[in-house]
């Protein structure tokens, strides 16, 4: 496997989760036991209004990283 398709897998693997966990962000265990026993098994927020499948800040700058990383050949501090 390219290290070009590592990075994609990488990238989409952290959406998805952030996908599932933006609609639980900052709620408390209590309450996240009470709404979901049995683990989060959809999208849809019943906290939030976030449609389903929804990304937060975290997946825009992870990709804001990426495309600074691929224009910049590396790490660049003043492209931040």
């Amino acid at each position: 496997m390219s290290l070009i398709d590592r990075a994609y897998g990488s990238l989409l693997g952290l959406m998805v989760g952030d996908a599932f966990g933006a609609q639980v962000e900052g709620t408390s265990g209590a309450l996240l036991k009470e709404l979901f026993p049995f683990g989060i098994r959809e999208m849809g927020s019943r906290i939030r209004s976030f449609e389903g499948g929804t990304v937060t800040d975290d997946s825009e700058m992870a990709l804001l990283m990426a495309a600074s990383l691929v224009a910049n050949d590396g790490f660049n501090v003043v492209d931040l």
